[in-house]
């Protein structure tokens, strides 16, 4: 029974968070509709947001790269994709705020967030941040011939993507 009370509490929490984060989206959107100047706490807000859907997107966004365009399953990933943007109502106005934001506005922390968010494909980062890289890479590979080999089909490496250095 102490497990179902702290299993109800824990899900309670939950919603109660989820709830808080859309009101809180909300009020910085009414905020940025009214003309208000914006504050750190808003802009970590739009960030939060903005990251958020971007952590959740980035799984379907990945799936969808790895089928073939006319795949019935790709068709499904991209609309479970839009369904998730339906989601997020405030996605554009945010990172039209976020693309014209300076580092000053955002704050310190903020823009340390936007940095580690400027990763994801569905985050659109500013001019501004810093989106990490691994320094080991350099390039993708590609199909590319053996330069030994006189054989056109004898392939040294191959992917679709895959960085490598």
């Amino acid at each position: 029974m102490n497990r179902f009370r702290l299993l109800m509490i824990g899900l309670i929490g939950l919603i109660m968070a989820s709830c808080s984060s859309s009101e809180e989206a909300k009020r910085v959107n009414d905020r940025i509709t009214d003309g208000e100047t914006l504050t750190q706490e808003d802009y970590s807000v739009i960030i939060d947001y903005l990251g958020n859907f971007a952590e959740k997107a980035q799984p379907l966004q990945d799936a969808i790269d790895n089928l073939p365009a006319d795949s019935e399953e790709a068709a499904a990933k991209t609309g479970e994709l839009a369904d998730l943007r339906l989601k997020y109502p405030y996605y554009d106005a945010f990172n039209r705020v976020l693309s014209r934001s300076t580092k000053a506005e955002v704050g310190e922390d903020n823009v340390a967030k936007t940095d580690a968010y400027a990763k994801y494909f569905w985050f659109t980062a500013p001019d501004w941040a810093s989106v990490e890289t691994d320094p080991e890479v350099e390039g993708l590979i590609e199909e590319m011939p053996s330069p030994d080999s006189t054989l056109s089909d004898e392939v040294v490496a191959q992917g679709d993507g895959v960085a490598v250095k």
